[in-house]
């Protein structure tokens, strides 16, 4: 995993950590040892202890997740938990490299990539990993109104017509079998060894993330101006790998194509996409512009998905507000 120099590391146990991520979606940070490949989580003791508790639980689970090597207090109401390190670069930093240096994300990358995700799907996909949730407890758990309405309202959405979007992909979705999800898969919590950065698991139906992991840089613009840009291109071809290897192991299991709800999903996923905890008055100008083109792909995908229209996410890069 990539990360920035720090002139101070935190001392745990006796052993240095470098500090790789100061702030996470949840409160923490990332560390990483010194002395060994092994990194570090730490943060409120109740958030980082129930991360722990996943991680163990998805490991028993058969997911591709570090092992937890150590644990325990740290400081005043704090926690850590020491895990292997499942490699140096994230396949977002392997496909920006590559990308920059060929022009192309090579085959033989993608390949160990395309690994990690089928590693993932057959856990994601056993039977003893289901659950009884539903398609309403998902949304609500995913996208609540109240990270979505106000600033979508702020920025010209129109809250009826999404809310109509919301309506039809919970009734679409009624009976899809569900799972267990990082709900945050994508390049950047993956490396060679497996999947990192389960602070926001829960369950959701079965390949979604996996189904869109392959375009998730395809929600970020074109326009180099913005912090938020593109960095590499995934091919036509490389996507539609990622998209059959999902098919078949859903068809592996006896269970639903998922690519049939592929225009449910990605609304979905732009809305997840635009959500945020914050108002737009409390996010940088930096945020807020990119939060105007995050709010154009949802619109977009609104009435795309209510005109029972495909939604082109390869083209989302290109769009402009």
């Amino acid at each position: 995993m990539e990360h920035e120099p720090h002139l101070e590391a935190i001392d745990i146990n006796g052993e240095l950590f470098d500090v790789v991520k100061q702030e996470r979606l949840l409160p923490g940070m990332v560390l990483k040892s010194q002395a060994r490949d092994a990194y570090a989580r730490l943060g409120p003791k109740e958030s980082a202890l129930e991360e722990q508790i996943h991680t163990v639980s998805l490991h028993e689970r058969g997911f591709p997740v570090a092992r937890v090597l150590d644990s325990g207090e740290y400081g005043e109401d704090q926690w850590y938990f020491i895990e292997e390190a499942l490699g140096n670069l994230t396949f977002s930093e392997q496909f920006k490299q590559e990308y920059q240096q060929l022009g192309y994300v090579s085959d033989t990358t993608h390949e160990k990539y395309l690994a990690v995700l089928h590693n993932y799907l057959q856990a994601q996909y056993n039977p003893a990993n289901a659950t009884s949730v539903s398609i309403e407890d998902f949304i609500e758990s995913a996208i609540p109104d109240s990270t979505i309405l106000a600033n979508y309202s702020q920025l010209g959405g129109n809250v009826e017509r999404y809310k109509q979007a919301i309506a039809k992909a919970e009734a679409e979705l009624h009976d899809y079998p569900m799972g267990v999800l990082q709900f945050d898969l994508n390049p950047f919590n993956m490396l060679d060894g497996g999947v990192i950065d389960f602070e926001l698991v829960g369950y959701g139906p079965l390949g979604y993330d996996v189904l869109l992991c392959s375009k998730w840089h395809r929600w970020f613009t074109s326009d180099q101006t913005s912090k938020y840009h593109l960095n590499y291109l995934l091919s036509p071809e490389q996507i539609a790998a990622s998209e059959a290897l999902v098919v078949e192991i859903a068809k592996q299991r006896g269970l639903p194509n998922p690519l049939k709800h592929l225009e449910a999903f990605t609304f979905i996923k732009t809305t997840w996409g635009f959500s945020s905890d914050k108002t737009l008055d409390e996010e940088p100008a930096s945020k807020r512009d990119f939060y105007k083109y995050r709010a154009g792909l949802l619109t977009h995908c609104v009435e795309s998905y209510l005109h029972d229209q495909p939604i082109d996410v390869l083209a989302f890069p290109e769009f402009r507000v």
